[in-house]
């Protein structure tokens, strides 16, 4: 019975011990990254368009007081290769309150910059969006690019530069192939098995 009543308080400690530690930390281990669908692979029909692709800011520092240090500035830029895809459009994600997003404009060569900056607090730390890609196939099956994030500038409200890794995303064009069956409406009867020639 003493074992039983030890083992009942120790699951228990665990349990307040558990409930007491944050749920999410703010500060991933990994540090801070700029990320294009998440690292997620895109895979496109030929001719294929796609929209809502995300650019998002993850994991920016959170300061020690957090109303007079956050996000200060930055300026991105994504490539991509355009024999494979076009990037059609972006739209700016929603600016939070203080902040201005600056579009750029696409450069039908591959590339992409854009940024924005702080103008009054508060100031923005951990995740954020900042923009939407619309992309189109161009090239044919069997050929990839890689939306490619460089960071051009991320700086604090008081200017000290943070270090960002990118996450890119592969796009891969594929071929919805269609396959001619004979026959081609066949009936099979119940506890009956039918042949298909390709």
């Amino acid at each position: 019975m003493r074992i039983v009543s030890k083992l009942g308080l120790l699951l228990l400690a665990s349990i307040l011990v558990g409930l007491s530690l944050p749920a999410h930390p703010t500060q991933a281990v990994g540090g801070t990254t700029i990320e294009v669908n998440s690292g997620n692979a895109i895979v496109l029909l030929e001719g294929e368009t796609r929209s809502n692709i995300p650019v998002q800011l993850k994991n920016f520092p959170v300061p020690a007081n957090n109303m007079t240090n956050g996000l200060g500035a930055f300026t991105f830029t994504i490539t991509w290769n355009n024999s494979v895809i076009n990037v059609t459009n972006v739209t700016a994600a929603t600016a939070p309150a203080g902040y201005t997003f600056v579009p750029g404009v696409i450069d039908p060569a591959g590339t992409y910059t854009f940024g924005g900056y702080a103008s009054s607090a508060p100031f923005v730390s951990g995740n954020l969006t900042l923009a939407y890609l619309t992309i189109r196939a161009v090239g044919s099956m069997g050929q990839s690019t890689t939306l490619d994030a460089t960071v051009n500038e991320l700086v604090d409200v008081l200017d000290n530069p943070v270090a960002a890794t990118a996450v890119d995303a592969v796009v891969r064009v594929v071929r919805l192939l269609s396959i001619a069956v004979t026959p081609t409406n066949p009936t099979v009867a119940l506890g009956r098995t039918q042949q298909f020639t390709a």
